[in-house]
C-alpha cells in the first residue's frame, strides 16, 4: 500500500516542472525589458554626447544614470529567476550534470540544498535592494539635513546587509568544503 504512494509522491516532485518553465519565462521577459531599457540608456547617452538632448544637459544625463539603474535591476532579477528556476529543477528534478562535468563553470550555478538555493537568492536580492535605494536616492530632492542622514542611514545598513551576506556566504562555502 505505502509502495503505491511513496512512488506517487515521488512522481509528483515533478509538479517542480512548471515553476521551472515559469522561471524561465520570467527570465526571458525580464531580459528583454533590462534590453530594451539598455536600448534606451544607450540612445539618451548619445543625445547626451551629441549634445542634442531635448533638455538640459543634467536632465539628460539623470535620465541616463536612471536608465542604466533600471537595466541593472532587470538583469539581476533575471538572474533571480534564472537561479531559482535551476536550483528548483537540480534539486527536485535532476541533478544538472553539464554544471559539474564542464570545467569552466562558475560554482554558482552549483546548488546542493534548498538552504543554499536560499541563500544564493537572498545575496541577489540584497544587490537588488542595493540598486533600488541607489535609484531612490537618484530621484530624491533634498530639501533638509534630515535628508541626507537618512539617505546615510540607508547606505549605511546596505552596508551592513552586504557584509553579512557576504560573511555568510564565506561561512556556508567553508561548511560545504568540509562536507566534501
Amino acid at each position: 500500500m505505502f509502495t503505491g504512494l511513496e512512488s506517487l509522491l515521488w512522481r509528483a516532485r515533478l509538479f517542480v516542472l512548471a515553476a521551472v518553465v515559469a522561471s524561465l519565462v520570467m527570465t526571458s521577459a525580464l531580459l528583454a525589458v533590462a534590453l530594451a531599457d539598455t536600448w534606451v540608456l544607450v540612445r539618451e547617452a548619445w543625445h547626451y554626447v551629441a549634445g542634442s538632448g531635448t533638455g538640459a544637459a543634467e536632465e539628460v544625463r539623470g535620465l541616463v544614470v536612471a536608465h542604466a539603474v533600471r537595466a541593472i535591476d532587470g538583469f539581476l532579477l533575471a538572474t533571480v529567476t534564472f537561479l531559482f528556476g535551476i536550483g528548483l529543477y537540480d534539486l527536485f528534478v535532476r541533478r544538472i550534470r553539464a554544471i559539474r562535468e564542464d570545467g569552466r563553470h562558475s560554482r554558482v550555478l552549483e546548488i546542493r540544498s534548498l538552504d543554499q538555493l536560499k541563500s544564493k537568492l537572498g545575496k541577489v536580492l540584497v544587490l537588488i535592494l542595493v540598486v533600488k535605494l541607489f535609484e531612490q536616492t537618484l530621484a530624491l530632492r533634498i530639501g533638509a539635513a534630515l535628508d541626507v542622514l537618512v539617505i546615510g542611514a540607508g547606505v549605511l545598513l546596505m552596508a551592513v546587509a552586504l557584509y553579512v551576506s557576504h560573511a555568510e556566504g564565506k561561512r556556508s562555502f567553508t561548511h560545504h568544503a568540509e562536507e566534501e
